[in-house]
């Protein structure tokens, strides 16, 4: 889509030659009288002539084809459509946009093969061809990006542009007749003078004082390698700055010391043959770094193999960095995940990750990270005997108190990557439940059904593939279970504002969207109308909001907190739990409504709330994590 860019296609209509003109000076009369809104719109109208080129902000590109001189219509062909569209031509007026005869876009669909030529051979040309036809010669990347998409859309499929965007702007940056962004904010422009690229680099890393700056423009530096030539000079210099930049830059953390350590070296093997021993060395900012995990985490993910590697020439013991990388995979994000699991299988290890991962199985202590590597290796041969003993119930039950726990700790309506993965795998579930018996299924279906992590629509989804490898648990869905589930606990603030919202629907947002649909459909033909059709999924969302708040408050009954008694864990009470270093953590539980897992408030319907529900002072409570804490008190939760 392009259309907020469409200011550089706008051209101003001029009158097209007399032979030229499909809609008659009558027919335009007509129109004009009876739309003097439009009375100025005349040149517009006269140039609806076949082969002129328009933008719609839904379709894309089209072209008109022909003038209905007998229904006073005209017929536009969009690319995006299988069929040419006949339309009104005052809804051609006010809804497209005319592209200019000299725009890119339109030699791209009259001179193909010449826009072809440009792509595959001199993507650079294509760039500038773009920028020249822009006000300033310049534009932001995604400006660029969308323009160029919709004049290659002929040629390559999504998939390939994206390709060839990334390899452009690879090549742009190399271009001294491109200006590219140093920031996310600047434009791509073209220059008035061609200037090497390295040179405007240098420039820039000579006048800032930033640490930070100076490693990135480093990077840069290195990336245009094949032309350190003209940069050899200027090296001696450019590592000195970089080094004293690494050693007394007090605000750069660990991980950015590390990576100005590499750039710098990557830069100094023009000039020395042991880069390593350049102080200060890579290895010696490991040694500093009090934790591994959060350097990291901070290191971009280019940077991962290195780091690994790292380790192996820090710590010489191989106990040593097998242990350091094992505790970096338990806490890892993804991309560090798979970087970690395959260096091990490339060194030998495999029996010492397989033997870690089932010992995590058994303590229920497998990150999501982790189990998202797992959920989505376990078909592969190549790792059939590493996770041969993993796949299991034990797995599914670790895979739900993961993403229990994520729950907690995500602001909400925050997407946890591992609900995605599991909601989106047709096959997990069957695959873990196959060597289970009935007992085991149900209580993990009913895990599920209580699981604070997934919104109601994946809990049917995911319970129909239960419901596939053990029909018997259809009754958690229907019957006695159901309806005891039925009586929803809400607080008072939580039901009002659930009545406010319904009352919103009813009395403005479903009203306002019938007129919207009312006037879409004053708009012609529905089978065409993308404004109509817009309107009506907005009531789909609207009218299934509308229903399910009506089945939510038939089925609420409200408690008074005021009245809540201590002597065990209830719906309004706060809990403080004690680890065995007498470290607490609170958690008050509320209604079905009220969760705020920032502020460590559970719906009574979670997992961990149930856990505690019913328990007494001095009780043993057992976290999602598998960790032990005791009751150290309990009180009646009081709202301020």
């Amino acid at each position: 889509m392009i259309f907020p860019y469409l200011k550089y296609l706008i051209f101003i209509f001029k009158p097209p030659s007399l032979c030229c003109i499909t809609m008659n000076k009558e027919a335009i009369d007509l129109i004009l009288e009876q739309n003097p809104q439009l009375r100025n719109k005349r040149e517009a109208f006269e140039a609806l002539k076949p082969g002129a080129y328009f933008w719609h902000h839904s379709w894309g590109v089209g072209c008109v084809q022909a003038e209905d001189e007998t229904n006073h219509r005209i017929i536009i062909k969009f690319e995006s459509q299988e069929e040419p569209r006949s339309m009104d031509p005052v809804f051609c007026i006010q809804k497209l946009i005319g592209i200019a005869e000299d725009h890119v876009l339109v030699e791209a669909r009259k001179q193909p093969d010449v826009i072809r030529n440009l792509q595959k051979n001199k993507p650079c040309e294509l760039a500038i061809k773009v920028l020249t036809t822009l006000p300033n010669h310049s534009a932001s990347g995604p400006e660029l990006e969308n323009i160029l998409s919709q004049v290659l859309s002929f040629i390559l499929t999504p998939a390939q542009f994206k390709h060839w965007w990334i390899n452009l702007q690879k090549a742009m940056v190399k271009d001294p007749r491109i200006s590219t962004p140093k920031r996310k904010t600047d434009p791509y422009q073209l220059r008035e003078e061609p200037i090497l690229p390295e040179q405007e680099i240098l420039e820039e890393f000579y006048l800032t004082r930033r640490p930070l700056e100076k490693i990135a423009l480093g990077a840069k530096l290195y990336q245009l390698a094949d032309s350190i030539d003209a940069i050899r000079n200027d090296l001696p210099q450019v590592l000195e700055e970089l080094t004293r930049a690494i050693q007394n830059a007090r605000q750069l953390t660990q991980a950015q010391r590390l990576e100005g350590c590499w750039v710098r070296n990557n830069l100094a093997r023009y000039l020395h043959e042991s880069v390593e021993e350049l102080a200060p060395t890579s290895q010696s900012i490991i040694r500093e770094s009090e934790n591994l995990n959060e350097l990291a985490e901070a290191l971009p993910h280019m940077y991962y193999p290195r780091f690994l590697d790292l380790l192996t020439r820090t710590y010489t013991d191989p106990e040593d960095w097998k242990k350091i990388i094992l505790n970096l995979l338990k806490h890892s994000n993804a991309r560090l995940t798979a970087e970690c699991i395959n260096f091990l299988l490339e060194r030998d290890c495999e029996d010492l990750l397989k033997k870690t991962l089932q010992k995590w199985l058994q303590e229920q202590s497998l990150r999501s990270s982790v189990l998202i590597w797992i959920i989505r290796h376990r078909a592969l041969p190549n790792y059939s005997n590493l996770l041969e003993n993993i796949l299991g119930v034990r797995l599914l039950n670790c895979i739900f108190q993961a993403i229990d726990s994520d729950a907690l700790n995500v602001a909400p309506g925050r997407r946890i990557a591992l609900v995605e993965e599991v909601n989106n795998d047709q096959q997990l579930i069957a695959d873990l439940l196959k060597d289970a018996d009935l007992n085991l299924a149900s209580d993990l279906a009913r895990n599920l059904l209580m699981n604070q992590g997934f919104d109601t629509l994946k809990k049917r989804s995911l319970m129909a593939r239960f419901i596939r490898v053990f029909p018997e648990l259809q009754r958690l869905t229907e019957g006695k279970e159901a309806s005891h589930e039925e009586r929803l606990l809400v607080s008072q603030a939580s039901l009002d504002a659930a009545k406010e919202e319904y009352l919103s629907l009813i009395n403005e947002k479903i009203p306002a969207n019938k007129a919207a649909i009312a006037a879409a459909r004053e708009l012609g033909d529905l089978s065409e109308n993308s404004e109509y059709k817009m309107a009506r999924q907005d009531q789909s969302v609207l009218l299934a909001r509308k229903s399910m708040l009506e089945k939510s408050l038939n089925h609420a009954q409200v408690i008074n907190m005021d009245e809540v008694t201590t002597d065990k864990v209830n719906v309004g009470t706060k809990v403080t739990l004690k680890d065995d270093k007498g470290k607490d953590v609170s958690y008050v539980i509320l209604g079905a409504w009220d969760s705020d897992p920032k502020k460590n408030i559970l719906s009574y319907q979670t997992p961990l709330a149930k856990e505690m529900l019913g328990k007494k002072l001095n009780d043993t409570v057992t976290l999602p994590s598998g960790q032990k804490l005791k009751i150290s008190s309990i009180s009646r939760w009081a709202q301020k």
